[in-house]
């Protein structure tokens, strides 16, 4: 709903169906990608949604090179060429190797034997970093990640790929401000985009939009 919020912004003039083709949503989980469908629909009940871009797969399916996912879509219409997004936003899974070894083996080797990064005791969401980058035509990258991984050693391959390929952009730490409900997790926001000499950084104490946006910057090269 936010990204059809932000799309109609960007696009006043579009009509519904436009901006429903802007948008593109993978989900391992069948459920959450009908209650998106849900509301990506009724958000102009006045005008027809003839199709929608989702679908029921790994994110870790979709081709490096973004030419084709090898999926079916929820609603049953013929594969598409997806080509790279201005954008990706996202919320990954924060899931350690020693657990990934435990309840899906086959995942973990595959990342050890797929990714660079995948080295030490990382976690899952670093894999989720590179490939929603690679999904971009510019790098340009936003998720709500862990801030644990600015300092930890199982962080490491993941600063190194982010400086490496200069795509920090921004970092909006939360510090001890609980962001989800019913769960302990010390979170951020990480911004990436693709050319960057320096970053910003800032402190939220809030999880509010009008936290975010008023915390200062502090300018790092």
């Amino acid at each position: 709903v936010e990204a059809y919020n932000r799309v109609e912004d960007i696009l006043p003039t579009s009509r519904h169906q436009n901006i429903i083709d802007h948008i593109v949503a993978v989900d391992i989980n069948r459920f959450p990608l009908h209650l998106t469908a849900l509301n990506l629909a009724s958000q102009n009940i006045s005008e027809r949604t003839d199709r929608l871009h989702l679908f029921h797969d790994s994110f870790f399916n979709i081709d490096p090179e973004t030419r084709f996912l090898e999926t079916s879509r929820i609603d049953d219409e013929d594969q598409e060429v997806l080509g790279t997004f201005d954008a990706v936003i996202g919320n990954p899974p924060y899931v350690k190797i020693q657990n990934l070894r435990r309840s899906t083996p086959q995942f973990a080797d595959y990342a050890l034997h797929t990714f660079d990064i995948a080295t030490g005791r990382f976690d899952i969401y670093a894999l989720f970093v590179k490939v929603g980058a690679e999904l971009t035509a510019d790098g340009r990258l936003s998720y709500i990640l862990p801030n644990k991984f600015f300092e930890s050693g199982a962080g490491k391959p993941l600063r190194q790929y982010l400086v490496s390929d200069q795509l920090l952009r921004e970092i909006i730490d939360f510090g001890r401000h609980q962001v989800f409900e019913g769960v302990t997790t010390y979170t951020s926001i990480l911004s990436l985009q693709s050319g960057c000499q320096g970053f910003e950084y800032a402190e939220a104490h809030e999880a509010s939009e009008l936290g975010v946006n008023q915390a200062p910057r502090a300018e790092i090269e």
